[in-house]
């Protein structure tokens, strides 16, 4: 297949793929990923994006890569993860080109039929002669839940792995396409729209604690990252930067083409950014230590926080903060009784109610993870945010 000059009006179209019609045709578009070399400079991008975007995170590394080949396909996420469970979770466009996605879990072991299917409300039944944009989709790699994204309304959704809804947010000044006339557009007049009005997620991109969301506002990349609990910890762009995906360091982004030659589809600059180790995580882990058991128990049970918090003190070593320590044992106590009563009856903590004969490590071990796949961090969060108490912790 002939190559084309992105910058000509006839850019490669792939027909009935709207985010990638956006971009370029991914067989000319290939990143020579092996030519990045670190930059002996200053990393342009970087300067030039603006303090607020770069004030909650870091920049790990920066590397020169060839403008001439991108890989446009890395724009887009890819339609399946497993979770840490080991379940399978697959997005798959909806047939009969309606601009929507849905969701399979599967367990591994058993691939023949789906363990349940999703498909988040509120959803798009506009159709076009095409299909829509791919399904936007991430694991955790840490615990047991993912997060899946409506392209064309802007807003993500954290599942469970059962899949049971954990929490729910918008995207900042997402702007739909969805209620304009577009059902005579071709995909590349719906493209323009996108370009010049509207708004389209391409990525939901999971790293450690955190979730960044990229998406395209009027021409223009943005990106928003969320921590695991829902809560909105940093705002990326506007910019010409385009998340590509991840690395244990941080997420990557692909910027420089505007600046180097005036279209964000000719990258000069590899960027690996990172969000710190935030107070959040801190917040979370000491909730937790509050409900974990202590050496003389058998059982399970919540109790009142009283005294000093040995177990948080025994489990977070150095970390340990009293601050933090004490408002979190504002939230548990706060959360109460009836709290604890919702997570005894969780299908997640079904199997580590009872010590039997673990060791009190591996018992406190397997309660922690049991807590957090029952999504105490985020009744903790939402707890805290309600209660003005996130500021508190920090």
């Amino acid at each position: 297949m002939r190559c084309v000059d992105v910058n000509s009006k006839p850019f490669a179209l792939l027909s009935g793929a709207i985010l990638l019609a956006i971009v370029l045709d991914s067989s000319c578009a290939r990143v020579a990923k092996s030519n990045a070399v670190p930059r002996s400079r200053a990393c342009t991008a970087w300067v030039d994006l603006d303090a607020e975007s770069k004030k909650a995170l870091e920049l790990v590394s920066c590397s020169e890569i060839n403008s001439g080949y991108w890989e446009s396909e890395n724009v887009i996420g890819k339609p399946e993860c497993t979770t840490t469970n080991g379940l399978r979770v697959v997005g798959t466009l909806e047939p009969n080109g309606e601009l929507d996605s849905y969701f399979e879990v599967f367990e591994t072991a058993k691939a023949q039929a789906p363990k349940l299917t999703l498909r988040p409300e509120p959803r798009v039944s506009d159709k076009l002669g095409g299909s829509g944009s791919a399904p936007a989709l991430g694991c955790d790699a840490e615990q047991a839940r993912f997060y899946v994204g409506n392209s064309f309304l802007g807003y993500v959704v954290a599942y469970r792995s059962d899949g049971r809804e954990l929490w729910r947010r918008s995207l900042p000044g997402f702007r739909t396409i969805i209620g304009h006339p577009i059902g005579g557009l071709t995909d590349r007049e719906v493209s323009r729209l996108l370009e010049s009005e509207g708004s389209i997620m391409s990525r939901v991109e999971p790293m450690g604690s955190s979730i960044a969301v990229a998406y395209r506002l009027q021409g223009r990349w943005h990106a928003t990252v969320f921590h695991r609990t829902g809560e909105q910890v940093a705002q990326v762009g506007p910019w010409d930067g385009s998340l590509v995906g991840s690395t244990a360091n941080g997420w990557v982004f692909d910027a420089g083409g505007m600046t180097a030659h005036g279209s964000w589809k000719l990258p000069t600059e590899e960027l690996v950014l990172r969000m710190p180790a935030g107070e959040l995580d801190l917040l979370v882990e000491h909730f937790v230590s509050w409900s974990l058991p202590r050496p003389h128990d058998d059982r399970w049970t919540w109790r009142k926080c009283a005294g000093d918090n040995t177990v948080g003190r025994l489990e977070l070593g150095t970390r340990f903060d009293p601050a933090v320590d004490e408002v979190a044992r504002e939230i548990h106590d706060g959360l109460g009784s009836d709290w604890a009563k919702k997570l005894f009856e969780d299908s997640a903590m079904e199997r580590v109610l009872l010590r039997g004969n673990r060791t009190v490590a591996q018992w406190r071990s397997d309660l922690r993870t049991a807590l957090l796949d029952a999504g105490a961090d985020v009744d903790c969060v939402d707890y805290a945010r309600e209660h003005g108490l996130l500021r508190a912790s920090k």
